[in-house]
């Protein structure tokens, strides 16, 4: 059996129907039971619980083996995660895979990428056998901006010229999966991204083949990117961390390609194009 947190997640929903795809027993972990039913399945029981609360924490993980740690970037997932890992321990859990992220650094500026920092420090603290996870920047990350291409045919960020190797979900769930149901992963981190670094501009013109009409990206100044981020709704914990992420990849310091997809799934991982066509209908 394998717990699964953050399981209505974009990145966790890939594992568990990876997971269940190869018959493997899984506990979706979620807060919200209602968003939970296209989770539903052979091989998949739903746990309703709090990451806070670590008696429901230590309830979930009953039974369980290994488990696949997702935490919603917050300023208490440090916390939320330290529950799972205090009773993985003391319920003598195999092995502990973390999503982290690329960058993560106790050290570094960026509010998301210290607390992750952190949170892998805890990791080693508890001493839980685990395996870290760090992927870059999301695919589907891009699908925040449908609101503003199919309005405008544009889309707005403060990235300069710089360039990211971008990776899909599903590549990152399949490394974790990999990780969770292989052997010789313990006490390993893992860089996870695309195939090759991509500006936005670059980004633009591969949606714009395969929406099959002109997409530009717009470069603005941070604080008028911070100031759109806040007025969708999100908290300025978060938004601010985006921004001092976004500061290093406009100035190139994250442009560097790992092989982890291929070295541990056996294929190549998506491309920006395939993932582009595959959702252009969102951006119609």
């Amino acid at each position: 059996m394998i717990l699964v947190t953050g399981a209505t997640g974009n990145i966790s929903g890939h594992v568990i129907a990876q997971l269940a795809a190869k018959d493997v027993k899984v506990r979706a972990f979620v807060r919200d039971p209602k968003k939970a039913t296209a989770l539903k399945g052979p091989n998949v029981e739903i746990f309703q619980g709090d990451l806070g609360k670590y008696e429901q924490v230590e309830k979930a993980l009953a039974g369980v083996e290994r488990v696949f740690l997702l935490t919603t970037a917050s300023a208490n997932m440090a916390e939320q995660e330290m529950n799972v890992l205090k009773a993985s321990k003391k319920l003598g859990i195999k092995l502990v895979v973390k999503l982290s992220a690329y960058g993560a650094a106790t050290e570094h500026k960026s509010l998301l990428a210290k607390a992750q920092g952190y949170c892998e420090v805890n990791m080693r603290k508890v001493g839980v056998p685990y395996t870290i996870l760090r992927p870059h920047g999301f695919m589907s990350n891009f699908l925040m901006f449908a609101g503003s291409i199919k309005s405008q045919g544009a889309f707005y960020a403060p990235m300069k010229q710089g360039k990211i190797p971008l990776v899909a979900p599903e590549d990152i769930a399949a490394v974790a999966v990999a990780v969770l149901t292989g052997k010789g992963h313990s006490s390993k981190a893992y860089n996870i991204t695309g195939s090759e670094a991509l500006s936005y501009a670059d980004c633009a013109a591969k949606l714009s083949t395969a929406v099959g009409k002109e997409i530009k990206y717009v470069d603005v100044p941070p604080a008028e990117a911070k100031k759109a981020m806040l007025g969708m709704g999100m908290s300025e914990w978060l938004a601010q961390g985006l921004l001092d992420l976004y500061e290093d990849w406009a100035n190139g310091k994250a442009e560097k390609t790992f092989d982890t997809v291929k070295e541990l799934t056996g294929k190549d991982p998506v491309t920006f194009d395939d993932w582009a066509r595959e959702h252009a209908g969102a951006f119609k």
